[in-house]
């Protein structure tokens, strides 16, 4: 990876610019975070998409109700 080639001259750099004596050892790791967020949104938006599926089969067999809202006899 070019950041952890680079690592040791970023050190010196860090070191001689905040006068320190000693600099701590750098170490690039890949972020993953961007990967997991894109899988999470596919996730969502299959979940979304399935739950109007079945809203839509449901309304053609019970009414016009959407399952997740209550009936006016559930009211009680």
């Amino acid at each position: 990876m070019g950041l952890n080639h680079a690592a040791g001259r970023l050190r010196r750099a860090l070191g001689v610019n905040l006068r320190l004596r000693y600099t701590p050892m750098l170490r690039f790791v890949p972020d993953v975070a961007m990967r997991q967020s894109d899988r999470m949104n596919v996730l969502i938006r299959d979940a979304v998409r399935r739950d109007a599926e079945r809203a839509a089969e449901n309304a053609g067999t019970s009414g016009d109700r959407v399952p997740s809202e209550p009936s006016p006899d559930d009211a009680g």
